[in-house]
């Protein structure tokens, strides 16, 4: 059996899926182009470090992205500290046994923009307990703590319609996939009140007021905005449901576990993720600007290409 590549198999799915239609055809294919900031370098995405970044999963339990370059390399400067390595046990395994003064000269060497070999030779200059030690190795050390606080920057290509995102800021649209889910049938309220899905959406809040206070919750998610639709979800699963007394950290834990399984759900009913408006969109005046910019956090693993494009610049 012919193996697809995954462009050719989505072209594929594509052409099953809108027969004739050629640019829906073309944008799925194409996919969604999208960069990533992060202080760590690696060849693929680990969806078990989902959570450990800047936003805490703000906008759903996902992969996060930037369609703008920009943003994403203000996330990767933010966070870039995190990936700062462990000088002493970077200048033992190149057998440089480093007082913690040595230390703090390699650390103010590196932050300069002098070429590793130059900032050796200033440190050593500096402190004479390295001038003994083979200047080539505390280049290289300099060169690798002043790598690991730079970050790096990655540019992907995910396999997804950005019409088949969930809106974070805005109310849904009639014709969202969600509507005719099964996530939206589980739900089964249109059913009960002979109502479409789109119809429960435009519900009045009086009308909203008069349902049982399960279907309550319900039409008002689907009346709001996409983030009113995933927390819904996510407060269905349990995000607030911590028993009396519970810390903190208990009540952190209920949160992530309850996104983490609305996520799945949205999966389950094919949303491939959340699109939102990033924080210099909705910062005062962001909202009037002619060049709003949107992120994304992906729900599926739909990463078609990863490619990384350089660290601190």
């Amino acid at each position: 059996m012919k193996k697809y590549s995954p462009a050719e198999q989505a072209l594929r799915i594509a052409r099953q899926t809108y027969a004739g239609g050629g640019d829906v055809v073309k944008k799925v294919v194409q996919g969604i182009k999208a960069y990533h900031g992060s202080p760590h370098s690696f060849d693929k995405f680990d969806l078990s470090k989902i959570g450990t970044g800047e936003g805490a999963q703000a906008y759903g339990h996902g992969l996060y992205f930037a369609e703008k370059e920009a943003v994403a390399k203000n996330y990767r400067d933010m966070l870039a500290h995190k990936g700062t390595i462990d000088l002493e046990q970077a200048a033992r395994e190149r057998g440089l046994p480093l007082s913690r003064d040595a230390q703090r000269m390699i650390m103010t060497q590196a932050g300069t923009e002098a070429d590793p070999l130059i900032a050796a030779k200033w440190a050593q200059a500096g402190s004479s307990e390295m001038r003994p030690y083979d200047r080539e190795k505390i280049a290289d050390l300099i060169d690798a703590y002043r790598q690991s606080r730079r970050g790096r920057m990655y540019e992907a290509n995910i396999n997804a319609d950005p019409e088949h995102f969930l809106d974070w800021n805005k109310p849904l649209a009639p014709n969202h996939p969600i509507f005719t889910s099964d996530l939206a049938k589980q739900n089964a309220i249109a059913d009960r009140y002979g109502y479409s899905l789109a119809e429960v959406s435009a519900m009045s809040p009086e009308r909203i007021s008069q349902l049982p206070i399960e279907d309550r919750h319900i039409a008002e998610s689907l009346r709001g905005t996409g983030a009113n639709v995933y927390e819904g979800i996510a407060n269905k699963l349990g995000a607030v449901d911590w028993p009396i007394g519970a810390d903190s950290a208990a009540r952190a834990q209920y949160r992530r576990s309850a996104a983490e399984q609305a996520s799945q759900k949205l999966r389950d009913a094919g949303i491939p993720g959340i699109k939102y408006l990033d924080q210099g969109s909705l910062a005062p005046g962001g909202l009037n600007r002619t060049n709003i910019e949107n992120s994304i956090s992906v729900l599926r693993d739909d990463i078609t290409r990863l490619q990384k494009t350089g660290g601190g610049d």
